[in-house]
């Protein structure tokens, strides 16, 4: 919204009209839908003079917290998908997702019964299979991971499966909404990463103890440390599991709500599983973790929180998806991490990343580890006393995150030990 005076000429750059408020003297303009757009100013002197300004402004969507809530489940029927196998899954108009102007869905997708080698792909319908992956998996795994795609014009994902076969689990988490909804919705606030809770030392005050059968974990979020506020509608978690003594799932939701049918991370037996949450907030601020078999120790660190900008719109937290593409891939130009290495990547003004982006979500994937390791994703800059992968040698892991971007228009991707290759997929940015 601007304030208009004699002679000025506005374009907003999506072709659509210019409309004045006579009363208010003020131009107030909706876009129809996300990207970045070029804004020109055209100032007339009454000489016949002019004079012209341009400023490039990205357009995002508000989110909203709808889960967790299971759209999905080839076991329930249907069948498993074989190799090459798609399925399309309905995530506007379904489970109170508005049925227009979402502009992306968050979901948590799972891969089990798996029967060879492979990966899932999650991208909006109407389009091709960008050939980037999801999930990665071996015969007999079942893995877990947090997607954020484009939803497509018939308002559907589709999940493909290269190799084998696999059922496949898919809970919604929350949607982005273009405008008008930023209104009402809420706004990303990124912090840097910090541990709220550990089971194994009791950080942030929880037991040293793990959770157990059909236990729950209480953790305070609210104005403790990491300072979000207790108006916060959500908050973003990357959330570790290990030690287990069984085969079990986790699910993170808010205190003093009814357990949710759906789960977060899925693990076996001695394996250590992250993944991210997008997990709405209670009125008292506390999130609970449910373990469903055996017992884990469980590990939390916070990323971020979903909050309500000044009078409805922050467009400096607004989020745009982007259709999925490739940023890094250590095994092209023979980049392998080392022991207690950074890479460094940019990508602010790569690709579909604008050169005025604040963060980005990423699906970021480690290959070929050599040694028991983590890998960190942060800002260019000082390194957090966090994790966002946890692996082993041989194996292959994968996590969503969401990270600023630093100063230098980079993030930095740390190893802990051996070595190990980094694959990282772009899907969105917050500008």
């Amino acid at each position: 919204m601007h304030s208009g005076g004699p002679g000025e000429d506005y374009d907003f750059g999506d072709g659509s009209p210019v409309v004045k408020d006579p009363n208010t003297n003020t131009f107030r303009h909706t876009y129809a839908t996300p990207g970045s757009y070029t804004v020109k100013l055209t100032i007339h002197d009454t000489n016949g003079g002019t004079a012209e300004t341009t400023q490039q402004i990205s357009v995002g969507g508000a989110y909203y917290p709808a889960g967790p809530q299971r759209l999905l489940d080839t076991r329930d029927g249907g069948g498993p998908l074989g190799a090459g196998g798609q399925t399309a899954v309905q995530v506007t108009g379904v489970q109170g997702v508005p049925a227009t102007g979402v502009t992306a869905v968050v979901l948590n997708v799972t891969a089990t019964d798996t029967t060879d080698n492979s990966f899932l792909s999650v991208f909006p319908s109407g389009s091709p299979n960008p050939g980037t992956s999801n999930l990665n998996f071996t015969a007999g795994q079942t893995v877990p991971n947090l997607v954020t795609v484009p939803v497509g014009p018939d308002g559907k994902v589709v999940v493909a499966n290269h190799s084998g076969s696999a059922d496949v689990i898919v809970d919604l988490e929350g949607y982005y909404r273009a405008t008008p909804a930023e209104e009402t919705g809420s706004f990303l606030h990124t912090v840097q990463p910090q541990r709220v809770a550990d089971t194994r030392d009791g950080t942030g005050g929880v037991p040293i103890q793990q959770i157990g059968a059909n236990r729950d974990l209480y953790v305070s979020l609210s104005g403790v440390g990491h300072d979000t506020p207790s108006d916060a509608k959500a908050v973003v978690l990357n959330v570790t599991v290990t030690n287990p003594t069984a085969d079990s799932f986790l699910t993170v939701h808010p205190d003093g709500g009814p357990l949710p049918t759906a789960s977060n991370l899925n693990y076996r037996a001695g394996q250590t599983v992250s993944n991210l949450v997008i997990v709405p907030m209670s009125a008292n601020g506390v999130v609970a973790f449910h373990n469903f078999a055996g017992s884990a120790d469980v590990v939390v660190d916070i990323a971020g929180y979903f909050i309500a900008g000044p009078n409805g719109f922050t467009q400096t937290t607004a989020f745009t998806p982007v259709a999925p593409s490739r940023l890094v891939d250590t095994r092209d130009n023979a980049t392998t991490i080392g022991p207690n290495a950074t890479l460094g990547l940019k990508v602010a003004g790569v690709g579909s990343v604008p050169g005025n982006a604040k963060s980005v979500v990423l699906n970021v994937t480690v290959v070929n580890g050599t040694a028991n390791s983590f890998l960190t994703v942060f800002p260019s800059g000082d390194r957090p006393a966090t994790s966002n992968l946890n692996f082993g040698p041989g194996q292959v892991t994968q996590g969503q995150v969401i990270v600023p971007i630093g100063p230098d228009g980079k993030v930095d991707f740390y190893n802990l030990a051996g070595s190990v290759d980094v694959v990282a997929d772009v899907f969105g940015y917050f500008a």
